[in-house]
């Protein structure tokens, strides 16, 4: 891809070219470049070829009739430059791909994003710039129905997923709801149905569920849903966690896999075989074989080894026991927390006593660094590694709650800094609310520019639930805002 993002195009259409990607990315083989469909104002050309000469160089080749259209496209041209959403070039997509006119005819690469590895494809739940009021945009239908037909109440999304389904450019939304009735007895139990929200582009979403072939998700009480590629096919997968009635004698649930299919739908999978008590998961190439596995937590640890198509067998007993025999995690993130190359994993609970939460360093996990708790702010509710003051060294936000006798009461934020040089951890309470209050705790964070002032800010994942933390100089944070309730 290195000559591609570095080129010019020389087009020789009577028609220029604006991208946003339909049902597939556009291809660069290496010697010419297909664009699957190409807008130009009202009219979309398909197929579009491009032959690579040399340099910066394309030459037209050929493309299909031209049809009246007002479909989202693969690739737009305004008249001055092409922008093609997603190009997929060997094992890499590129993402934004801009191709600037000349007045001699050539188009020239002005700008390409950095290729996305597989499990990258979708960006970061926590790091894309999509950040809306859930409830702003449930479709009341929905609600109105979930209320009538499962006890639900208006407060209730507890696992939340940008992800780019439909491939047009754009974060879409998609959102597991927590059954709540009252009374909240496993006998009353029911399942509600996952729901997907399409970005229209505009700062609006639609209801549509018509990617799903077949069965529908449904869940009791869903923790977390994980987005990455788990199937190799350079589109965005869904896991997600669910860890069923909350109160004894917690029986459990079983995860969903939602998994893309050639044709551009999503066929969704009960994961019978691994019921349990899940609070979370994360996912990450553990093994180091090249695709992306899952490292899932609750009362017992299960990592799930993928065969490179979305097939998962239990590996936990193939790993060491300063990992596997940790006990019952909360929440997990896998990341390069020291930046060698080697993922590393992230997870605490409040059953740990000499810390809340331990770092385990790939790529065998055998050192182990402890991460210290602030009395009584002992659980581990959410942990997202970044580098969120750009210093060249990943940050670690922890968002905690009260324990033992303060049993998921007040709040706090913890910003843990880890020096490279050393395996070092140091601290800062960014924010925290001593409080009898059940409500307080941010269940997940996000990372975005809220401000718009080139930095990034610290906020809970929902507008709804009001927690702002802005980062107003280099690593110096202010609270805008307080949370309110925790869903």
């Amino acid at each position: 891809m290195t000559r591609l993002i570095n080129t010019a195009i020389l087009l020789c259409l009577s028609v220029a070219a604006h991208s946003q990607t339909s049902d597939f990315f556009a291809e660069f083989d290496g010697s010419t470049l297909t664009l699957p469909t190409l807008k130009f104002g009202e009219k979309v050309y398909k197929n579009l070829k491009l032959t690579y000469v040399q340099g910066l160089d394309f030459v037209y080749q050929s493309h299909a009739e031209e049809v009246i259209s007002d479909q989202k496209t693969n690739s737009i041209f305004d008249g001055q430059k092409v922008t093609v959403n997603l190009l997929k070039y060997g094992s890499n997509l590129y993402s934004s791909l801009i191709l600037a006119l000349t007045p001699d005819g050539k188009l020239t690469v002005q700008s390409a994003n950095t290729p996305l590895s597989t499990d990258e494809l979708s960006t970061s739940n926590r790091e894309t710039a999509t950040w809306v009021a859930y409830k702003a945009i449930r479709k009341a239908e929905i609600k109105d129905a979930n209320y009538a037909n499962f006890d639900q109440c208006d407060c209730t999304y507890t696992a939340i997923a940008y992800l780019d389904i439909d491939l047009d450019g754009d974060d879409d939304i998609f959102v597991g709801t927590i059954w709540y009735g009252d009374p909240y007895l496993q006998e009353n139990v029911k399942k509600i149905p996952a729901e997907i929200y399409i970005n229209n582009g505009d700062g609006s979403y639609t209801y549509d569920m018509s990617m799903i072939k077949g069965t529908v998700p449904s869940f009791v009480h869903p923790r977390k849903a994980v987005v990455s590629d788990f199937n190799g096919d350079l589109r965005p997968d869904i896991f997600v966690v669910d860890h069923g009635f909350d109160a004894l004698p917690f029986p459990g649930e079983s995860p969903w896999l939602i998994m893309s299919n050639s044709d551009g739908t999503y066929s969704s999978e009960y994961l019978n075989e691994y019921l349990g008590f899940h609070h979370s998961a994360s996912a990450g190439d553990l093994d180091g074989d090249g695709d992306v596995d899952l490292f899932v937590t609750g009362f017992s640890l299960l990592i799930l080894l993928n065969d490179g198509n979305g097939n998962f067998v239990d590996g936990t007993d193939t790993f060491p026991a300063q990992l596997k025999d940790i006990g019952r995690l909360n929440t997990s993130e896998i990341y390069d927390i020291n930046l060698d190359g080697s993922l590393d994993i992230i997870a605490g609970c409040e059953c740990l006593t000499e810390s809340v939460a331990k770092i385990w360093l790939g790529p065998d996990f055998t050192q182990v660094i402890n991460v210290r708790g602030v009395e009584p702010f002992k659980i581990i509710v959410d942990i997202l590694p970044t580098d969120i003051d750009k210093d060249s060294d990943i940050e670690i936000i922890l968002s905690l709650t009260g324990s033992g006798d303060k049993f998921y009461q007040g709040a706090m934020i913890e910003l843990v800094s880890f020096d490279r040089s050393d395996n070092s951890l140091s601290y800062e309470t960014l924010y925290q609310e001593d409080s009898t209050d059940t409500f307080l705790w941010v269940p997940w964070l996000k990372v975005i520019d809220n401000d718009g002032d080139g930095d990034l800010d610290i906020l809970a994942d929902n507008k709804s639930q009001g927690l702002v933390l802005e980062q107003y100089e280099s690593g110096s944070f202010r609270l805008i805002a307080k949370n309110k309730k925790n869903w």
